[in-house]
């Protein structure tokens, strides 16, 4: 259906039209239970509500004590199996929903238990297909992808985050999906439990107000007031929550919007999670999804997300239960994923459907879709790939990199979109919220609370790239590399690799690998600002969020900076080269323990504790080397002062490793050597940015994470990126281009004759293009463009 469609038929949903109306002649009754059915006819991918009313309600707890269950199937077909729920806090009133996925005709047979006692219902009613979508689905001819289901249709997914949606009141939710349909927003991201004061623990001025609410409440709770102890009872829920919640799905439902229900967000703050390490995955955990599998499962539009950033507050056995857990509840079995990092730890298993990863800023575009598409294409079970998280527009808190205005903006925003729609993968945004709420001009929240003014612009920009992809068979295409004329190597390989960071006095930093010069910069400022109070790890950040997995050899640190000729001679020496005059030096000869030692020969060594042991294998003593195949942190039990004083005092440093990379896909970036306190404040660390190497370094003119970097090849920073896409064979193909110049074309790659046209990302405005040379095309100007090699087809 077109926008002005959906348009359309929004405006003609009423909240009145939103209420279940059971259809007069189809009530019954028996044993004192009153049975009604919403409808006799219903669309397909709508659903069908049968009703338990029990005039005296149930007694005791209505939900766990009494149940109501329901059979539902085309006739000569298997019926399926749905959960129903109670929708009355005094237990006086049950439904169960089914959403019919074909026409025909349909017959159903509910139960509802209390106690010992049963009453059955039995009923029918016809399903027609109306021209509803249906759920999103993963394309099982093109898996990269996704389709709706109830039309065929390929579904270009475009997403945002409004996690507090739900806080709003009724109206303020249909205005803000609203506003986000006209910008082509077709998926949101709405929590269903989390608390926490207000916007200023993200550093933004979201606040409170007499219609916005951060506290939600799932449960009935003692204390709903309290942010961080509300007194959950886990075995009651609270009723009117969740009819809530319905009436967004609901009304999205019918603007063809997806809702990404998240569980929980922030579980680890006090108050959200009433269940802890103690009971997490136990009966009253898995009650809570399975009640939410029943009330919301026949919504067409739902994904699942089994909470945002598991990692925070649960691990990786409580994410494979819980997900393998909620798809069994689940009869329509909707898309399902988790949010996290970087790392999908969750490629193989069968519960997951695509692939959600947490990448901020330029860690995240091109080069980290590709790799973890290739990660995922090694499964063989390839799946759509996206990016759910990567710095929302104009947020500068000072964690997540401490990034300075207009490193955030929303032109940067949108074109990191571009480079993971051209790796294949796909994004979810987040708009700017400092238009505020109950602040200021109080009429934003963006991501925070999906709330936004026309002073908000940069989902018109993102409408630009959906527009320009369904305009095209998108699915079709596959990244190619040999396209385009330039394009650099990674020197991120799973070999031995030999790594040297060095920086004079002046500033002069250079990056080798492997005795070769593969970046350098100059950059201003002194290390006088240096802090003495950091540890020195491997493997990962100190906070345990930026885990490396590969092989050490060799790690040393110097007090001065290194020639060109000493690097390359350090590279013929090998791993096994004399100590020298390191400050602290590591060979990982110990053969066995928890204990990497310093062996600098130093008067006070700084040893290093490995934190998980069963995280690494340890070499022969005589080989040398430590192998890290699950995150651990290896690191200081002190500050590393004797080692941060004297490059303070040298005002120049080196930092040689020589380590074997697992793969080729780690990102954020993951930590190989690190001098810091968190992934906000550091001395210095090297670290591995999927097929990059990166070096932040601390001065006087830096951040305090060491920003700007100084990048390897692989990283797209060298040079002016150029990513292509193309069809197998040929006879359609796309360039972007990030900061204009010439586009270079293999030709032998492409059909001959094809027409060829300009696009612009910023506006949405097409021109000629001709070559300027055989070949070669010369962007209109130096910002980012796009060249389509092939003809457009119709919106799709």
């Amino acid at each position: 259906m077109c926008t002005t469609c959906r348009t359309d038929t929004k405006r003609m949903v009423t909240m009145a039209a939103l209420v279940t109306v059971l259809v007069a002649g189809a009530v019954s009754a028996a044993d004192g239970v009153t049975f009604g059915q919403s409808t006799e006819r219903v669309d397909t991918f709508d659903y069908v509500e049968v009703t338990a009313d029990l005039a005296a309600g149930t007694g005791g707890n209505p939900f766990l004590d009494t149940a109501l269950t329901g059979q539902f199937g085309r006739q000569d077909e298997p019926p399926v199996a749905v959960d129903g729920f109670c929708d009355a806090q005094d237990g006086s009133a049950f439904r169960v929903r089914f959403m019919p996925r074909h026409a025909g005709a349909y017959t159903y047979s509910v139960t509802l238990r209390s106690g010992a006692t049963e009453t059955r219902h039995q009923g029918s009613f016809e399903a027609r297909d109306a021209g509803r979508k249906g759920p999103v689905r993963v394309d099982p001819q093109f898996p990269w992808h996704f389709v709706w289901e109830g039309t065929g249709e390929h579904y270009f997914w475009n997403g945002t985050t409004t996690y507090w949606l739900l806080g709003w009141d009724d109206e303020t939710i249909r205005r803000s999906l609203d506003r986000l349909l006209r910008l082509q927003v077709n998926r949101v991201r709405a929590v269903l439990n989390g608390r926490v004061k207000d916007g200023r623990a993200w550093a933004e001025n979201v606040y409170p107000t007499d219609r916005f609410s951060f506290l939600l409440s799932p449960w009935v709770a003692a204390r709903p007031d309290s942010i961080d102890n509300p007194g959950f009872d886990v075995t009651r829920f609270n009723v009117a929550h969740w009819q809530k919640y319905e009436r967004l799905l609901r009304y999205a439902r019918e603007l063809d919007t997806v809702v990404s229900v998240i569980f929980y967000v922030d579980g680890a703050r006090p108050g959200v999670d009433p269940f802890g390490k103690a009971r997490m995955g136990g009966e009253d955990e898995q009650r809570y999804y399975r009640y939410a599998a029943a009330r919301l499962a026949a919504f067409s539009n739902v994904m699942w997300d089994v909470t945002n950033e598991y990692h925070l507050f649960r691990d990786e056995a409580w994410t494979n239960a819980m997900g393998a857990f909620l798809k069994s509840c689940d009869p329509y079995d909707h898309l399902m994923s988790v949010h996290g990092h970087g790392e999908f730890p969750f490629r193989t298993s069968e519960w997951a459907d695509f692939a959600m990863h947490q990448s901020w800023d330029e860690g995240g575009g091109y080069a980290f879709i590709r790799a973890c598409r290739e990660k995922q294409a090694k499964t063989g079970r390839p799946m759509p790939q996206i990016n759910e998280e990567y710095g929302y527009e104009d947020h500068y808190p000072t964690w997540g990199g401490n990034r300075k205005a207009p490193a955030r903006s929303a032109d940067n925003r949108r074109r990191l979109a571009w480079g993971m729609v051209m790796a294949g993968g796909y994004q979810t945004t987040g708009e700017r919220a400092d238009t505020g709420t109950g602040w200021g001009p109080d009429t934003g929240g963006g991501w925070i609370n999906g709330r936004g003014d026309d002073s908000m612009v940069m989902l018109k920009g993102y409408g630009h790239l959906v527009d320009f992809f369904t305009a095209i068979p998108w699915w079709t295409l596959e990244p190619d590399d040999g396209l385009v004329g330039i394009r650099e190597e990674s020197p991120v390989r799973t070999a031995l690799t030999h790594l040297v960071y060095s920086r004079t006095p002046a500033g002069d930093a250079v990056l080798y690998v492997d005795g070769r010069e593969v970046a350098q910069a100059t950059v201003a400022g002194g290390l006088a600002n240096w802090d003495e109070g950091f540890r020195l790890a491997l493997a990962n950040e100190l906070t345990g969020d930026r885990p490396w997995l590969g092989t050490y050899r060799r790690v040393a640190l110097f007090d001065r900076a290194w020639t060109a000729a000493e690097t390359v001679r350090a590279f013929s020496a090998g791993p096994g080269a004399p100590a020298g005059d390191a400050l602290a030096l590591y060979t990982f000869r110990e053969g066995a323990g928890s204990t990497v030692k310093d062996v600098s020969g130093r008067a006070d060594p700084i040893d290093l504790t490995i934190q998980d042991g069963a995280a690494v294998a340890w070499a022969p003593a005589a080989e040398g080397g430590l192998t890290v195949a699950g995150k651990t942190l290896i690191a200081s039990a002190a500050p590393a002062v004797r080692v941060t004083r004297a490059i303070k005092a040298s005002g120049a440093l080196t930092v040689e490793a020589w380590v074997q990379p697992a793969n080729t896909t780690q990102a954020g970036p993951a930590r190989l050597v690190t001098l810091s306190k968190d992934p906000s404040n550091r001395n210095v660390t090297l670290g591995q940015a999927a097929g990059a190497y990166e070096v932040r370094c601390r001065t006087s003119g830096t951040s305090p994470n060491g920003e700007p970097s100084l990048w390897s090849p692989g990283s797209g920073r060298s040079r002016t990126p150029l990513y292509a896409l193309r069809a197998p064979a040929g006879d359609l193909a796309v360039i972007y281009s990030d900061r204009g110049g010439d586009i270079r074309l293999q030709s032998d790659r492409l059909a001959a004759g094809l027409p060829t046209q300009w696009y612009n990302p910023r506006d949405g405005s097409w021109r000629p293009a001709a070559p300027a040379a055989p070949d070669t095309f010369r962007a209109p100007d130096t910002e980012d463009w796009v060249l389509l090699v092939g003809s457009k087809g119709q919106p799709r």
